[in-house]
């Protein structure tokens, strides 16, 4: 175990889980600056190790040299809000908590799209945080005593599923309806989910999937708040110091694990007139409202291979306004 001192922060970053919204929410993380200079420990365990101390909140991402993880335990806040003013009571709440604190004040939220959403939006700031990176775990002078060992991983099953909110016959017209709404100038573009239930003959094992889906997907934030995980690889944005960040995901083609199925299957999906389409109005709308507080660039669209699907992928960078 080793003593050092960690470096300042002053980050936010916003995430879409897969498919959409888990719970119709998205997932949220921000740490606000403090000086630099603050003692810390650092323990030598794997990413799975750590994340199996208990259940953390959870934000990660990259592989390799580059795999770095958020993770934190207790709540020393918890706050809940719903309807138009959740964000604005939520963000209230962080800051007057954080005001005046000498050490970072971080917090992990997950956040409904929806105003009308039957689901709450929550916002946590953990009691104890940890920072994760080649094989090391920081924490704050003490904290290590205050959580518990990493517990053996769990076992995986096959779970049983069933439809959600609607059956495959419901969704089905669903599409059909966007698509009559689309042809009539109703509206431009349509996102549909369709949820599953799955149960399982114990409870799930949420950390032995977090590091499997770590693993498995180092190009996707991985992520826990409030019950709510997985792993996304779309990026709704990020901020850092006065820069500014978003991958814009939209287009998809499955991949065939053959090296030269997926190239050819790379190749049409960028020559995809109706991919290529969606996946314009997508880049434009998120570039339009970073538009509002930052100078951005929009690069251009490339494939991101994942381990089961491939999509269209547009990187939008930017500097915030003073």
């Amino acid at each position: 175990m080793d003593a050092h001192r960690a470096a300042a922060h002053d980050s936010a970053a916003v995430a879409l889980p897969p498919g959409g919204a888990t719970r119709g929410r998205v997932i949220w993380t921000t740490v606000l600056p403090t000086e630099a200079g603050a003692q810390s420990v650092t323990v030598r365990e794997s990413l799975a190790e750590s994340l199996r101390r208990g259940t953390p909140l959870v934000w990660a991402h990259g592989d390799g040299r580059e795999r770095r993880a958020l993770l934190g335990w207790g709540e020393a806040l918890r706050v809940t809000a719903r309807g138009p003013e959740r964000f604005n009571r939520l963000s209230e709440a962080f800051r007057a908590f954080a005001a005046g604190r000498a050490e970072p004040a971080l917090a992990f939220a997950a956040l409904t799209f929806a105003s009308d959403s039957e689901a709450e939006s929550v916002l946590v700031v953990p009691e104890v945080v940890g920072r994760w990176h080649r094989g090391k775990l920081e924490l704050p002078p003490g904290a290590l005593e205050l959580l518990p060992e990493p517990a053996e991983p769990g076992e995986f099953e096959e779970l049983d599923f069933a439809a959600g909110a609607l059956t495959r016959e419901q969704y089905r017209r669903a599409v059909a309806r966007a698509v009559e709404l689309i042809e009539a100038g109703e509206v431009e573009k349509v996102v549909l989910a369709r949820d599953l239930l799955a149960t399982g003959s114990r409870p799930i094992d949420v950390a032995t999937v977090l590091a499997r889906l770590q693993g498995a997907n180092p190009e996707s934030w991985t992520f826990h708040v409030d019950g709510t995980f997985g792993s996304s690889p779309e990026l709704l944005v990020a901020v850092h110091g006065e820069t500014v960040y978003s991958r814009v995901l939209a287009g998809s083609a499955p991949v065939t694990g053959r090296p030269e199925g997926d190239t050819a299957a790379a190749r049409a999906l960028m020559a995809s007139a109706k991919n290529t389409m969606e996946h314009a109005y997508a880049a434009r709308s998120v570039s339009a409202r970073l538009a509002a507080v930052a100078d951005v660039v929009i690069g251009r669209p490339e494939v991101l291979r994942l381990p089961t699907i491939m999509h269209l992928s547009t990187e939008v960078t930017g500097t915030l306004h003073r």
